[in-house]
């Protein structure tokens, strides 16, 4: 399997490339389910959230608090198995929170960036979004 950390694989990979497909490590992904080819178009888009710089620019190391459970309106939420970013942990502790929950869904095999970078999304995630935001237009 293509994998764009590896290392054999820094020679084939511009510098740039290799370095910003470290964002996989963070949040996790399925390289089946991904189009190697465009990494670097997808990592110059994407900031760089290391612990330092978001310590620096909000002057605390962890996210503040949110009370969930105070939101209003219709909320739907998916989940992936291979997500490392938000963990099957995070999500069993954020879905009783969500008092408007309207919608939950978890897919296995996916990761936390698959519903904007996966090749199967148009499939398995865009008519769901569809379908919800058909419903809960007004």
């Amino acid at each position: 399997m293509l994998n764009p950390a590896d290392n054999k694989f820094r020679g084939i990979f511009q510098k740039k490339t290799f370095e910003s497909s470290r964002i996989h490590d963070n949040c996790g992904y399925n390289e089946k389910n991904l189009n190697v080819s465009q990494v670097d178009v997808y990592a110059g888009f994407f900031p760089d959230y290391s612990s330092v710089k978001n310590l620096n620019h909000w002057s605390q190391a962890k996210p503040p608090f949110y009370k969930i459970e105070d939101i209003s309106v219709p909320i739907a939420v998916w989940s992936g198995g291979n997500d490392i970013a938000a963990t099957k942990h995070d999500i069993e502790s954020l879905l009783p929170r969500i008092i408007h929950l309207v919608f939950y869904k978890n897919i296995p095999d996916w990761a936390h960036f698959d519903p904007i970078w996966g090749l199967d999304a148009p499939q398995r995630f865009y008519p769901d979004v569809l379908e919800l935001m058909q419903k809960y237009k007004d």
